[in-house]
């Protein structure tokens, strides 16, 4: 099931702790709905009772670190009935907010319906060219990082030090020695689904080794509980002078899920 178009950036913003909070799903009649939170859908177009979702969990594959899911066991719908159902919905019970939908064509018929995730409900597989530490994109998902609240920081990292490990490496205490200096980002704002801006960083009178990351990560006030979360590859040795570090200005600006 795809995520719906608004719900990334309530999700940058901490809003959903996949590993935790209540999720429900609902079947709906109809195919004209396109809610927003489950108190846009008018009761008499829900088919059946909505129903929680069990043992929902962040997973990290032990086998594929690179592959980050949302898992929950078959949920069963009891004795529906009603008229046929068009669309499934997943929303987060706590504030209605819609996670997800999915386009059905089925007449229920008073029987319990068993609705299976496979093997996830959704998953996000790590690439490098995302620019996303996977354990961070776990993180996101846990609701551990909000970007419109956290103190977000940026580091210069020599990787002649550090030896990035991007499936796995997950604090700041994983950059260790590398860092050639850091700065807090500020302004950040979601300003379309699912991605983060900010304004430009100035370094200044900047010296120390050569580096070749930018690396993005949440400081909580202690290293080896901050979590890593995106970065840039860059090619700079500092000799004194000023550095401006220029966020992309395309579609994924800072970062993007």
């Amino acid at each position: 099931m795809p995520l719906v178009d608004t719900v990334k950036s309530f999700i940058l913003s901490g809003g959903i702790d996949f590993s935790s909070d209540a999720l429900t799903a609902v079947f709906v009649r109809g195919s004209s709905l396109d809610p927003v939170t489950y108190g846009d859908i008018p009761l008499a177009d829900q088919v059946g009772s909505p129903t929680n979702l069990s043992n929902v969990q962040v997973v990290q594959s032990s086998a594929d670190l690179k592959n980050i899911r949302v898992t929950a066991d078959n949920t069963v719908f009891s004795s529906v009935s009603g008229d046929p159902i068009t669309q499934l919905f997943l929303y987060h019970d706590a504030t209605g907010t819609i996670i997800m939908k999915k386009t059905l064509d089925y007449t229920p018929t008073g029987s319990d319906i068993t609705v299976s995730w496979g093997d996830f409900i959704f998953e996000y597989i790590f690439v490098s060219s995302a620019g996303l530490y996977a354990k961070g994109i776990k993180k996101i998902l846990e609701g551990a990082i909000d970007f419109t609240s956290d103190t977000i920081k940026v580091a210069l990292v020599d990787t002649d030090v550090y030896i990035p490990d991007y499936a796995a490496d997950e604090f700041h205490s994983d950059l260790s020695a590398g860092i050639v200096e850091e700065a807090t980002l500020s302004n950040i704002t979601l300003p379309e689904d699912g991605v983060v801006d900010g304004d430009d960083i100035l370094f200044t009178s900047l010296t120390g080794n050569e580096f070749e990351l930018v690396v993005i990560f949440k400081d909580t006030g202690v290293s080896s509980t901050s979590p890593l979360i995106g970065f840039s590859s860059v090619s700079f040795t500092p000799v004194g002078d000023d550095l401006k570090v220029v966020w992309n200005s395309g579609t994924n600006r800072i970062l993007a899920i």
